[in-house]
């Protein structure tokens, strides 16, 4: 009975210290999901940014090129 109980122990601390060698593993795919998250975020700030300002700026460079046309 004890050297069945001893082999139960030996594969579940083999097995546990798979289990840690997997979690303290670079994880470089998760890295990569969260740069492209963050230009994605950029991106959709940039476009309402001129969506929003776009007219804006339109209106002051046509005041200019009025302007310069008429000096």
């Amino acid at each position: 009975m004890s050297t069945s109980l001893l082999r139960v122990w030996v594969n579940a601390q083999s097995r546990l210290e798979l289990l840690g060698e997997r979690l303290t593993r670079p994880q470089r795919g998760a890295a990569m999901v969260e740069y492209g998250l963050i230009v994605a975020l950029i991106s959709l700030v940039a476009m309402v940014g001129v969506k929003f300002l776009g007219t804006t700026i339109g209106s002051v460079f046509q005041s200019i090129a009025g302007r310069i046309a008429g000096v």
